[in-house]
């Protein structure tokens, strides 16, 4: 939606500057073209370009994103006349806000419509993510939302000020607050209390009343702080009291830690815009994963360190010339248009929350769009340059723009409906009862539909992945020669992944797997050791990732080589020594050399050790393997 809306607006203005009725050349646009320049050049640079031009798919932060925001913040000056415009712009913010809160408290009274993936809980409470996907993500927007009515409602008096009834604000301030409360955000609650100390502060200034503002703050929060209290209030307390100390805030000191050494590494450009997730594994460390293997980050949850880890330097002089241009047009602004005051204090409240919120935080596609759009609400109230003769057809512009929408949409077209063939495809199909022949038409069903969403969106690496995954599981179900072509269109897949993307070491990793399932079908010896040596590549990308190095083991384990497969058991082992799989994989790696005493003391470790919330059948065939082995001493069991 972002690129259908914002790459036609930069179209668009480009289109008027070239029939020579642009926008004046402000410092904001200049700040802006000087960003957009600099994300470009780090995606030239970047250690993956391909990846770089659209980013990830959790959050799509390249250079195409970089675009539709710049023609989001070039088209608002130019778009908007007047203040009414401004206003109006505003409402429309206000309005969406409101309809994301009263969202979520569907879903805390469990009348959601939608069954979303990945809903966050807090204890037995569910944190709200409204249409956003994420309680963090909601509560920023709500957290920039909320300024606005209170804002409003602190000026010389709500008709008066041009903001709307009070009528309706104060139930909208009441629902933002109420629903902001719930996301049990803590960084949300600060970025919301810097926007509100802003804005009302700044109205204030403007002629409004502190008395008027003070009752009308109290009205609007005073619903919201009694609902967290009855719905949620254990959970708030809990939440306050985590302190510097919350297992959130070690993993995000980890983090950080890690985008200052990618930035170390690059200093001057980063690794490429959104390539974060990629060279994270790079310099994570063990403590990382030690308590919860979370996956891997893919945002620095800060927007400053982001922005150095991905952009380096140029990039961070970029972000704060857009942040000083931003300022000076707000400052202007104020000086220059008294009666615009009460409309600047709402706009400077969303812009302080969104730059509270991006200090600890990610911001999203959500909170980016409302600070570039309210950074350039201030240049709008300057009066328009004269129109000059246009050198162009008066047409032009509206026909770039609509070229440029035909164009996006077919493309975000396409790109939606191939990750939603692909979507199923995520999870693992259980069997359950299933037969054999009705096992491998399950599975070369799912390879079927995977290829299909992968050809049709082919720049994807995920995808590519996703149908690497479904032709291993086909292999795995299909005997003789079907199996072995299975496992070499796995290998297809896997390299159109590592194409894409090489140096993401679970691409390296997902090609040395499918390497490794033919090599054990046909029995090659070459194809054994090419795939070991890729399983090696893999963790010297990424040297503390748990996960690669299973796959690694369980590899070593099917080809029958007991002293590799220990040799790799026993690192995951000491990487997590807490974790119950580096144990039990250096039991089976014993048992595969025949010294069983030895296997039976690490199963031992691994019983007692922490294992995964789906580990059960795992266990379960630990256990009946304890049995077998018997007490210490007893006679040795053939291999397994």
């Amino acid at each position: 939606m972002l690129r259908a809306i914002g790459l036609p607006l930069l179209a668009w203005v480009a289109a008027e500057w070239v029939a020579g009725r642009g926008p004046r050349l402000t410092p904001l646009v200049w700040s802006v073209s000087a960003w957009v320049g600099a994300t470009a050049l780090a995606t030239c640079f970047s250690i993956a370009p391909r990846l770089s031009i659209a980013g990830e798919p959790s959050q799509r932060e390249g250079l195409l994103t970089a675009l539709a925001l710049a023609g989001l913040a070039l088209a608002t000056p130019h778009a908007h006349r007047d203040q009414r415009h401004v206003r109006g712009t505003l409402v429309v913010v206000l309005v969406s806000g409101v309809a994301a809160a009263a969202y979520a408290q569907l879903q805390i009274a469990g009348l959601d419509p939608i069954r979303w993936q990945g809903e966050q809980t807090y204890g037995a409470l569910l944190r709200p993510a409204g249409p956003l996907g994420n309680p963090i993500l909601l509560g920023i927007v709500l957290a920039a939302v909320l300024p606005l009515p209170l804002a409003w409602l602190a000026g010389r008096g709500s008709r008066g000020s041009g903001s709307g009834d009070a009528a309706w604000l104060l139930p909208a301030a009441a629902l933002s607050a109420a629903s902001l409360v719930m996301t049990l955000s803590r960084g949300a609650w600060i970025a919301a209390a810097v926007g509100v100390a802003a804005g009302v502060a700044l109205a204030c200034a403007a002629g409004g009343s502190a008395k008027r503002a003070l009752w009308t703050s109290a009205a609007s929060l005073a619903p919201a702080l009694l609902l967290g209290a009855f719905r949620a209030g254990g959970e708030i307390a809990a939440r306050l009291a985590e302190g510097a100390h919350g297992h959130s805030l070690e993993q995000r000191g980890d983090i950080a830690r890690g985008a200052l050494a990618l930035w170390r590494g690059r200093p001057w450009l980063g690794v490429g815009p959104d390539a974060f997730g990629v060279a994270f594994p790079h310099v994570q460390d063990a403590a990382f994963w030690r308590d919860e293997w979370v996956g891997i980050p893919t945002h620095a949850h800060a927007a400053w360190l982001q922005v150095l880890a991905t952009l380096g330097i140029v990039g961070l002089l970029a972000g704060a010339a857009w942040l000083v241009a931003a300022a000076l047009a707000w400052g202007r602004a104020w000086r220059e248009h008294a009666e615009s005051r009460a409309t600047l204090a709402a706009i400077a409240g969303v812009l302080a929350a969104l730059l509270a919120a991006g200090a600890t935080n990610v911001v999203g596609l959500a909170g980016a769009a409302l600070f570039v759009v309210c950074a350039a609400l201030p240049d709008a109230l300057r009066a328009p340059p004269e129109r000059t003769a246009a050198r162009l057809h008066p047409a032009f512009p509206a026909i770039a723009a609509a070229a440029m929408l035909l164009f996006a949409i077919e493309r975000g077209a396409r790109e939606c409906s191939a990750l939603a063939l692909a979507q199923p495809l995520r999870e693992p199909g259980p069997r359950g009862s299933a037969t054999d022949a009705e096992w491998r038409a399950t599975t070369a069903a799912r390879a079927a539909a995977a290829w299909t969403a992968a050809r049709r969106w082919p720049g994807e690496e995920t995808l590519w992945r996703l149908a690497c995954d479904a032709s291993l599981a086909e292999s795995d179900a299909a005997p003789g020669p079907s199996g072995v072509t299975a496992a070499l269109t796995a290998e297809g897949a896997a390299r159109r992944a590592l194409a894409i993307v090489p140096v993401r070491a679970t691409n390296v990793s997902q090609l040395a797997n499918a390497v490794g399932a033919r090599a054990l079908r046909t029995g090659s010896a070459a194809l054994a050791d090419s795939a070991e040596a890729m399983f090696a590549r893999a963790a010297s990308l990424a040297p503390a990732d748990g996960w690669l190095l299973v796959s690694r083991i369980r590899f070593e384990l099917s080809r029958r080589d007991g002293e590799h497969a220990l040799a790799s058991a026993r690192m995951l082992a000491t990487l997590y020594p807490e974790a119950a799989l580096g144990h039990s994989l250096s039991g089976a790696a014993l048992l595969l050399l025949g010294r069983t005493d030895e296997a039976r003391a690490e199963l031992l470790r691994a019983r007692s050790a922490r294992w995964e919330e789906d580990a059960g059948e795992q266990r379960a065939a630990l256990e009946r393997l304890l049995i077998q082995l018997g007490p210490a001493g007893a006679p040795l069991l053939p291999r397994p």
